[in-house]
């Protein structure tokens, strides 16, 4: 099942979910999930506790998706959780270093290895994040930033971001403020939102 990329036309923090089949078979056994979060690290992490909201959204994330990952029998499971780093021109943070310690596929480990793994991961992630932070803050001075093209990413890997036969969602955190508190002006279009709202929607 492929996700259909569209972004609404401002810059914010924005969630895609992947359409689900429709269906009237209550025993069928659920598609493996694949989340993606892609992170935006040019000059937007320089607003205050930036990085740190980040952070948090991506470790409640992973904790929706081990509980998920939990349910569906950890030996059997399939399911994937990624953070990608979008490109920019001139960055300082060692991005396939972080790619390959920001991921956990399930469908690629042997059965013995799934659980230790799962909770190797889940042991490390706050700590790999924080360490993300402090290379991603490699200046305070806005112009030693580049901008990232996140329509030239889509455009390039979108397709691969998404697999079949999987459920798939994606995140992207660019620039935009989460709203904890007040959530009168959200601005959503069917699966897509422009706030946090969508963690208490993944629990469903």
């Amino acid at each position: 099942m492929r996700t259909i990329y569209r972004l609404l036309p401002i810059i914010f923090s924005i969630l895609f979910f992947s359409c689900k089949d429709e269906t009237n078979d209550q025993t069928q056994v659920r598609r493996p999930i694949n989340y993606t979060i892609l992170i935006d690290l040019s000059d937007r992490i320089l607003t205050e506790n930036q990085l740190d909201k980040d952070i948090y959204l991506i470790e409640s994330a992973f904790q929706i998706f081990k509980n998920k990952a939990l349910k569906n029998l950890i030996i059997t499971s399939k399911d994937r959780f990624s953070v990608k780093i979008i490109p920019q021109k001139n960055s300082k943070v060692s991005k396939d270093k972080y790619e390959d310690l920001l991921h956990i596929y399930l469908d690629e480990l042997n059965v013995q290895d799934k659980n230790s793994t799962l909770i190797s991961f889940s042991n490390s992630l706050n700590k790999t994040l924080n360490n993300l932070k402090e290379e991603a803050l490699y200046s305070h001075n806005r112009k030693d930033y580049f901008g990232v093209d996140i329509w030239a990413y889509l455009h390039d890997k979108g397709l691969k971001l998404s697999l079949d036969n999987y459920d798939n969602t994606i995140f992207i955190l660019t620039d935009g403020y989460f709203d904890f508190e007040d959530q009168s002006h959200v601005i959503y279009e069917k699966n897509q939102f422009t706030s946090t709202i969508f963690l208490s929607k993944l629990n469903q």
